[in-house]
């Protein structure tokens, strides 16, 4: 027994040692890892630091906000993925409920449960918590950091250097320019002094001849060969895919063939391999330069069509066209003199006084080349041709209107706004003026090249009645133009100054949102809400459709119903939708309920009379009162109810007028429905006839007339009834029931046809009203009358002319 009571011993000790620890390491607060919040810590604070001292470089500057960006990126992921263990947590003290109320208390194990479990919740979120700290601080930091990077570039655009205009300076500009070629030439010399460099160019040398060769026959023969055959074809081919291909055969040719020759040229100075540390640089950037030539003449024959007047997109003749080439051509040369002179500076130090010397030229260069293609017009139409000039449909519009005339002003502002500030001094502003708007104008030559490659493709690959009868060809020229405007958007941002940092900013703030109470709205979010509220409304409509076409019109249902119950439908699904939409998002709308209440006040007082128009609206569709296709009369007005929609009912009149009524006045106004349980109605028709008349015999008139009609009831029977004697007739009124109370005009019609005819057949007379007019004291005024009369009868007659006496 005593070992079985060592060994026992034994265990209780080593089990109260394993407790002692387990409860110790509980009772203390467990340390954050060192990594990564130390590099977090040594990453801010050197941020803080450059903030506070505010002259560091703008390298120095981008690389720490580079780390903030990442220190920022990984806390959020750390934020966004709270772990299973934290989940459980939450889980077990949600399953306890909320906690009491004040002055309320609840028992001490639950008490107690609820305290370490809250202890236990705070543990495992505290490196979440350090995690938003370090977020909450980078991006702060990382604001700070971009105010201060456009802070230091504005003041370098806003440097003055010497003026070009002095004499001297371009003297100074001489003196450089030839230290830099001496330079050149001593490097050089070096290198061929070195051991096998001398064989190496004897070994490349046919290579070397050759390649130059190459370009040229391939620039100067071959690209003019091929382009010219294909675009002689072009205009004669009759079938629309083969003019198709031709077109882009040619549009490849302008591309590659330059392409290749300027890569040949490019290859002579790679296998020389000579270059040194002075024009290494120079020898790096001669790909970006052939870059730039040879997308300037693509763009521009792309563009411009100088020999294809057919596909020109642009409204220019064949001069302007091939103005527009040159300047085109001119401007891809431009852009590589600006990139040559951005790396001569880098290479070699230049003084501001030789920078802005050299970029007076190229400044010069520029704006005449941008006042030249601001000041393309359409030329106006030609005298000689009467249809062109009378037909306003052949007529382009003018050049100074719309998105042309736009670039053309801005292009000649940027002209003139370079020369002024290059001879200024701010050479820098110059070249901000006139490179971005350079490189701009191809960009949007690129995006107009492909919506016209698109637009092109689609007519020349499918059939003119294909094209006429599809309804959702007009949308893809609108599609195509919102894709490059998207694809457009950040290249030209960052033509114009913008950095690669500000549209990773901007993608952050579309991909992580923004955090409106417990709810974060990004671009996922939206695009998933828009998603699946799109399906939601195309599976109603589906619905809807299969209700109406399949399932309902085999029913005993009546119309109005059909159209009320898809409805109803409608209105349901599309809620579903919105619903399913919002849950599928993972969006939170109960922190917004506040704000929502709060803002339904004010909205309700200024959108009570449409909520009260929706509400009758459900209400007429719940209820039916009315229906489509009902006759009514409300407000004055009478017509068959057409449709009725969420905030009012649409009814059409007799005189095919359609009156728009509010849903609430149907509800809280008086509304006549002749049709809501049948469409059987009555018909009264009054008739008078003479004093002295037959009674019974204009009695069996009225009801053979009424017999004779197909559109009457036979049950009830018609009936004729002596409603009085009037003053000039004897009154009766025909009373009968419609098998359709929407004939009762035509009815009414026949019927007073029908019993015109037969009460003038029969003698009977149709009174109208009379009057006997007597006057009084008229003996005297008829007297006095006569009396005039006479005596103007015994008068003397008068003489008659030229008489005389005696």
């Amino acid at each position: 027994m005593a070992p079985l009571r060592l060994l026992a011993a034994l265990w209780l000790t080593v089990a109260l040692i394993l407790l002692t620890t387990a409860l110790s390491a509980t009772a203390q607060e467990p340390e954050l890892p060192d990594e990564p919040f130390t590099t977090w810590e040594r990453t801010a604070a050197l941020a803080e630091e450059l903030l506070d001292e505010r002259n560091a470089s703008t390298s120095l500057l981008e690389n720490v906000r580079a780390r903030l960006a990442k220190q920022r990126d990984e806390a959020f992921r750390m934020m966004q993925e709270p772990g299973i263990g934290i989940r459980a947590l939450e889980a077990q003290l949600n399953s306890l409920g909320p906690p009491p109320e004040e002055g309320v208390t609840e028992s001490e194990e639950l008490a107690s449960r609820r305290a370490e479990l809250s202890k236990a919740l705070a543990r495992a979120k505290a490196p979440i918590v350090a995690a938003e700290e370090s977020y909450e601080r980078a991006n702060l930091l990382i604001e700070e950091t971009d105010d201060l990077i456009r802070e230091q570039i504005t003041q370098e655009l806003l440097v003055r250097n010497p003026s070009p205009l002095v004499p001297g300076h371009w003297l100074q500009a001489l003196e450089e320019l030839g230290d830099y070629g001496a330079q050149i030439d001593s490097e050089l010399k070096d290198r061929l002094e070195e051991p096998g460099v001398r064989e190496h160019l004897r070994r490349i040398l046919p290579a070397a001849l050759v390649l130059p060769g190459l370009a040229l026959a391939l620039l100067f023969w071959l690209q003019p060969l091929v382009t010219r055959r294909l675009e002689t074809r072009i205009p004669l081919t009759d079938s629309r895919p083969k003019r198709w291909a031709l077109s882009s055969l040619n549009s490849l040719a302008r591309l590659l063939i330059p392409s290749a020759a300027a890569a040949a040229l490019i290859g002579v100075v790679r296998i020389a391999d000579v270059t040194t540390d002075a024009i290494r640089p120079l020898a790096e950037a001669l790909p970006a330069l052939a870059i730039c030539i040879v997308l300037g003449h693509v763009l521009g024959h792309l563009i411009f069509r100088p020999n294809l007047a057919l596909q020109r997109p642009l409204p220019l003749d064949d001069a302007q066209a091939m103005a527009g080439l040159r300047i085109s051509q001119g401007l891809g040369v431009f852009v590589a003199l600006e990139i040559a002179l951005t790396t001569l500076e880098q290479a070699y130090p230049l003084t501001p006084a030789t920078v802005g010397v050299l970029s007076t030229p190229l400044i010069l260069m520029g704006g005449l080349l941008f006042w030249r293609l601001g000041r393309l017009r359409q030329p106006a139409p030609d005298a000689a041709d009467p249809e062109q000039a009378e037909d306003p449909s052949q007529q382009a519009p003018p050049s100074g209107k719309g998105l042309l005339g736009l670039l053309g002003r801005l292009l000649r502002i940027a002209a003139v706004l370079g020369v002024l500030f290059v001879i200024s001094g701010y050479d820098n502003l110059a070249r901000l003026a006139m490179v971005p708007m350079a490189v701009s104008m191809g960009l949007i030559g690129i995006a107009l090249g492909v919506y016209f490659l698109v637009i092109r493709t689609l007519e020349d690959t499918l059939e003119p009645d294909t094209l006429s009868q599809s309804s959702g060809f007009g949308l893809i020229p609108i599609g195509t133009v919102f894709l490059l405007g998207l694809a457009l958007a950040p290249l030209l941002a960052l033509t114009w100054g913008a950095r690669p940092s500000d549209i990773a900013e901007i993608w952050r703030l579309l991909t992580e949102g923004v955090q409106l109470g417990d709810t974060r709205l990004s671009l996922e979010v939206l695009i998933t809400l828009v998603l699946v509220f799109f399906l939601g409304l195309l599976a109603t409509r589906w619905l809807q459709r299969l209700l109406r076409v399949t399932v309902l019109p085999r029913t005993r249902m009546d119309p109005g119903a059909q159209i009320a119950l898809v409805t109803g439908v409608g209105y349901l699904g599309l809620t579903i939708a919105a619903l399913t939409a919002v849950s599928t998002a993972g969006l939170n709308l109960a922190s917004l309920a506040v704000v929502a209440g709060a803002l339904s006040v004010g909205i309700g007082f200024g959108l009570q009379a449409i909520v009260s128009n929706f509400v009758s609206g459900i209400i007429l569709l719940i209820e039916r009162p009315i229906k489509e296709g009902d006759w009514i009369e409300v407000a004055g007005h009478s017509g068959h109810v057409r449709k009725i929609a969420v905030r009012s009912t649409r009814i059409e009149t007799f005189d095919r007028h359609d009156v728009i009524v509010p849903n609430s006045a149907l509800i809280a106004e008086t509304v006549k429905n002749m049709t809501l349980t049948s469409q059987v109605g009555r018909l009264v028709l009054p008739v008078g006839v003479a004093y002295g008349s037959d009674l019974e015999r204009t009695r069996t008139i009225l009801l053979e007339a009424a017999q004779t009609q197909p559109s009457v009831l036979a049950t009830p029977a018609p009936a004729v009834l002596f409603m009085g004697l009037g003053e000039n007739s004897l009154d009766f009124e025909l009373r009968c029931f419609l098998k359709d109370i929407g004939d009762l005009l035509s009815v009414r019609s026949d019927l007073l046809f029908a019993v015109y005819g037969a009460l003038e057949e029969a003698g009977i007379g149709i009174p109208f009203p009379q009057r006997d007019v007597h006057l009084q004291g008229l003996e005297p005024l008829l007297a006095a009358l006569a009396g005039r009369h006479g005596e103007q009868s015994g008068a003397e007659p008068p003489r008659q002319a030229g008489s005389a006496d005696g």
